[in-house]
């Protein structure tokens, strides 16, 4: 086979839009597996990112355990937007995006999907038009979640930073910013907490109508 089947948190997403646009019956039950893999992809990396200040790390599959033990770490769900500005140019612009409550709860409820059906759905029965607006409504947290690059938020104690980040970065980007980092190089960091991800934040994930009359 020339296809290469990705791990990446970025490659799971990628095949549960492209099955969600399909929008067959058979599709929602591969997004449901890949979005499951997404979420304990995306906690594995963060988890990892922050090892040194994990008690114990838990298996992948164990979403809700990872939940509680990078919930230990971070005491927050707040969102942090890091920017690093020199001879004034923004020269570095990240986020980091923990994996939403909601989304892991969801992908906890995911075995319903995982597993052989025990009886028939008619085609009609609106167990299919709910099930795909959950899964879309899912892959629009986890589509928020990777845009973030950070894999860590920024600790920040009396203005100094203590631990490590650990980002994400596109092979086109590392150098330049590699280079916009370096030891030495003075600048502006500003730090920002919010809420809730940027309105502008929006997927291309583009629904099917296959679903929209069933069970109406």
């Amino acid at each position: 086979m020339d296809d290469d089947y990705s791990v990446s948190p970025q490659a799971y997403l990628a095949r549960v839009k492209e099955q969600l646009e399909q929008g067959t019956p058979q599709s929602l039950f591969y997004a449901a597996f890949e979005l499951r893999c997404f979420v304990e992809s995306r906690q594995s990396l963060y988890l990892e990112a922050q090892g040194e200040y994990a008690r114990s790390i838990p298996k992948a599959h164990k979403i809700g355990a990872q939940g509680k033990a990078l919930e230990a770490i971070f005491e927050s769900n707040r969102i942090q937007h890091i920017t690093w500005s020199a001879q004034q140019k923004v020269i570095f612009d990240a986020y980091y995006v923990p994996l939403h409550p909601d989304l892991r709860k969801y992908a906890e409820r995911l075995g319903d999907l995982l597993h052989a059906r025990n009886a028939w759905i008619a085609p009609d029965n609106e167990w299919w038009h709910d099930t795909y607006s959950g899964l879309c409504d899912a892959y629009e947290l986890a589509w928020q979640c990777c845009q973030g690059s950070l894999l860590s938020p920024m600790f920040l104690i009396d203005g100094k930073t203590i631990g490590r980040v650990s980002l994400s970065v596109s092979g086109s980007n590392h150098r330049e910013l590699l280079a916009a980092l370096k030891e030495g190089e003075e600048g502006i960091l500003g730090v920002d907490y919010l809420d809730r991800v940027p309105e502008s934040w929006k997927s291309d994930l583009e629904p099917v109508t296959a679903f929209q009359n069933a069970g109406h």
